[in-house]
């Protein structure tokens, strides 16, 4: 075998430059063909699928973020709710001994020390 020059890498590039964009490309790999296609149908679902899974998955951290935000709305109502029990619950004992207490209308005042 000899040795390979410029020419010739020019020559075969250029040659196989005009058969693809001739189509004889397609012609010279006919048996070839349905491997090709058969590798890009799999690839086209391959991509595909990728695409489906990352939009499942951002769909999913946002539930996950929603919920998330709605366990911390959720605890605090109930911290709300049972201070606003043992509220009620010192007020109605207050009632009982004949005390009359009532919510605050202002709020309180801190005094600074010196």
């Amino acid at each position: 075998m000899g040795k390979i020059t410029w020419s010739d890498v020019r020559k075969i590039t250029a040659n196989l430059f005009k058969s693809v964009l001739r189509g004889d490309i397609v012609l010279k790999l006919d048996r070839f063909l349905p491997h090709i296609i058969v590798t890009m149908v799999l690839c086209i679902v391959c991509i595909y699928a990728s695409l489906k899974i990352d939009e499942t998955m951002v769909a999913r951290e946002k539930n996950r973020r929603v919920l998330e935000e709605t366990k911390i709305c959720y605890s605090q109502k109930v911290c709300k709710l049972a201070e606003m029990r043992q509220v009620n619950n010192v007020v109605e004992l207050l009632a009982e001994e004949g005390i009359e207490v009532s919510m605050p209308q202002k709020p309180a005042t801190i005094i600074k020390k010196k």
